[in-house]
């Protein structure tokens, strides 16, 4: 998927109602067909696997199996993802939840089975994984390091969560 047209789009979206998103409207301001990415969520969903793929190639780890692993995937995830830091941000506003953004669950929850593959076991696992996924995000969105320091420490808290020993 071409990343500059993910990266219009989405800020596009981000400018407008997040549920209004339409293809037409997109053809008609920005002069672009995109048939293939009819609504918000697969937009979404095309960066964010997008971006997994990206990162999965550069670390060449598909499923991470060690805590060196996991926390290379992800910080790499999460600086391929920081393109899109801030329209996601935008539209991610934490201060206005909407109920739109529960309809973001299966997207996030195919991520998580992508990252926690081998870990998910359970419906439990799977909520649970989901929540920690979903935290590393949210710090991610409002670190302003430029590094990512925070982001960083908050995935090497939760790698160590998940890999502590039994």
């Amino acid at each position: 998927m071409d990343k500059d047209l993910l990266k219009k789009l989405i800020y596009w979206i981000s400018n407008h109602e997040f549920s209004s998103y339409t293809s037409e409207d997109i053809a008609r301001d920005l002069k672009i067909d995109i048939e293939n990415l009819s609504t918000a969520f697969l937009v979404i969903e095309a960066i964010l696997f997008t971006t997994l793929s990206t990162a999965q190639t550069k670390t060449n780890i598909e499923h991470p199996s060690t805590e060196d692993d996991f926390f290379e995937l992800m910080l790499t995830f999460f600086e391929e993802l920081s393109d899109y830091k801030v329209p996601f941000a935008k539209i991610f506003n934490v201060q206005k939840i909407s109920p739109d953004y529960f309809s973001l669950l299966p997207i996030i929850n195919k991520l998580v089975i992508n990252f926690f593959h081998s870990y998910i076991q359970t419906f439990l696992d799977k909520i649970t994984y989901n929540i920690l996924f979903l935290k590393i995000f949210h710090v991610w969105l409002t670190d302003t390091t430029e590094d990512l320091s925070r982001t960083s420490h908050q995935i090497n808290h939760i790698t160590k969560i998940i890999y502590q020993p039994s």
